[in-house]
């Protein structure tokens, strides 16, 4: 699945021009990637709202830039601390024919009996590690929990039934989900940050992802100054 967003170049610019660009409903961006150069674009605010919506951070987005298409992923956002609008996103370009390891949420499915008797879901993962193609990537992968039917009951990563393609990386013996005795919601809250896990970036399999490079740097700078 992927999503296409249009894209306009843009050359060195000042500060003062950059904020015209927001101010005209813009958002300054980035192309980069370890098989290109960095590359500064502007992109439409509604549309990559949009984008933002259907796609999510783990489905590729299709960038048209002059009749050149980049296969990417949301990499990085900065918002405006008073408005929340955008002010700066980073798209990574990904190779079609290299495996990537990135975090894809999980998104619970149906009642748990066990809930239902009275007891607290307790989610120990929000998302999971995989490792796939990038034509393989999905939004999020479904967890039925309708097999926590006891207390005794748990769901580890091993049961999860992944889209094909996609190959989990966590350990198969994690705990994703499971039902205890009724608990306060301070009671809860603490047991979820305990559990709470590390954001984990998207890398080339077997590899860290490359840090951008200068160039990408020196842009991000400049389009960073308020």
């Amino acid at each position: 699945m992927s999503v296409s967003l249009q894209a306009t170049a843009r050359g060195p610019v000042t500060h003062g021009q950059l904020q015209l660009v927001r101010k005209d409903r813009k958002i300054p961006a980035v192309i980069y990637g370890p098989e290109m150069e960095p590359v500064s674009i502007t992109i439409e605010s509604n549309p990559f709202g949009k984008v933002l919506t259907e796609a999510g951070e783990s489905t590729l987005v299709e960038i048209d830039l002059a009749g050149t298409k980049h296969n990417v992923l949301i990499k990085d956002m900065q918002t405006d601390p008073r408005t929340g609008a955008f002010t700066h996103v980073d798209f990574y370009a990904v190779s079609m024919k290299k495996e990537l390891e990135t975090e894809v949420s999980l998104n619970f499915t149906g009642e748990s009996a066990a809930v239902k008797a009275g007891g607290t879901l307790v989610k120990i993962k929000d998302s999971l590690n995989v490792r796939c193609l990038p034509k393989d990537l999905v939004r999020s992968i479904e967890v039925p929990l309708s097999v926590l039917a006891s207390y005794d009951d748990m769901i580890t990563v091993a049961d999860i039934a992944l889209p094909a393609g996609l190959t989990a990386i966590d350990d198969a013996d994690e705990a994703v989900a499971k039902v205890s005795a009724a608990m306060t919601e301070d009671q809860l809250k603490a047991l979820e940050a305990e559990n709470a896990g590390d954001v984990t970036k998207v890398e080339v399999a077997g590899k860290k992802e490359e840090e951008a490079p200068a160039a990408e740097a020196d842009a991000k700078k400049a389009d960073a100054k308020k």
